[in-house]
């Protein structure tokens, strides 16, 4: 299964705060863009996660939000089938602000969802993408 993962841009971004852990409160809005990720996926009948772009700077660990993203959807779905390969098309410039790993992650998410079926509402879906990226919520709804 393949999925356009969006990018974001930030309209307002205005520092409300400091939280006790050195990161700031934000009050944002945000913005759904026509740039775009493609992300597949496809279970493999192997065990574990295997990341593949042709963009070399993508990175093919757990460092990636993708990769975070489907262990955390794993954990929460209680599932041991974890054998899944997720190709990332790399249209979103990386590290310019627009929330393209969480695109990524969310897309993931998204698809997980379907290909085994849970069932998952949007509500369980950005309560497993916020524990992986701060933006993985608002990229699996979108919009303003």
């Amino acid at each position: 299964m393949i999925v356009k993962a969006a990018a974001k841009i930030n309209l307002m971004l205005d520092v409300v705060g400091k939280l006790p852990n050195g990161y700031h409160s934000l009050f944002m809005i945000m913005q759904s863009v026509s740039c775009y990720d493609t992300v597949r996926v496809d279970r493999t009948g192997e065990n574990g996660i295997k990341i593949i772009s042709s963009d070399e700077r993508v990175p093919k660990d757990e460092k990636n939000i993708a990769y975070k993203a489907a262990e955390a959807f794993f954990d929460y779905a209680g599932i041991s089938d974890r054998g899944i390969e997720i190709e990332i098309g790399k249209k979103i410039p990386m590290a310019a602000g627009l929330a393209g790993g969480s695109a990524d992650g969310a897309g993931v998410l998204y698809i997980l969802n379907r290909l085994y079926k849970t069932g998952f509402d949007e509500f369980t879906l950005c309560s497993i993408g916020e524990k992986v990226g701060a933006d993985v919520p608002f990229s699996l709804t979108g919009g303003t």
